[in-house]
């Protein structure tokens, strides 16, 4: 969005301004009319606020949260343009790193680099089955 850009706003801010809620509100109501498990309802709520997350279901969110900025460093994500975050740094993986402590000896560098090798051998796969 141009206003995101133009006024480094967050896209829950302009959501709000522009339809009253953000698209984590607006999915979590959804969430709960349709009864869907609170895991889920709370990746919804709190992906891009991980911090107010339950503490239960933090792990989960943090999962998710990292994937959607690994997903916006490759080009494919929903367009945060979240290019140059030094990932070791994101609270998504501070969580993960103290909720699994092996993981802070893992290169989160190299972690990210296979992972992203993983990613364009499964997209290029799927795209080849859709195109058949």
């Amino acid at each position: 969005d141009k206003q995101i850009i133009d006024e480094q706003a967050n896209d829950g801010e302009v959501e709000r301004t522009s339809f009253g809620a953000s698209h984590s509100e607006a999915g979590n109501v959804i969430g709960r009319m349709w009864k869907l498990p609170d895991a889920l309802n709370s990746v919804i709520a709190y992906h891009d606020n991980i911090s107010e997350a339950p503490a239960e279901h933090k792990g989960v969110v943090s999962v998710v949260r990292f994937a959607d900025i690994l997903c916006e460093q490759w080009g494919t994500g929903i367009g945060e343009n979240v290019q140059s975050i030094e990932i070791q740094n994101d609270i998504s993986w501070k969580n993960l790193c103290s909720l699994y402590p092996e993981l802070s000896s893992v290169n989160v560098t190299e972690l990210c680099s296979e992972l992203e090798q993983d990613y364009k051998k499964a997209s290029q796969t799927l795209t080849s089955m859709l195109s058949d």
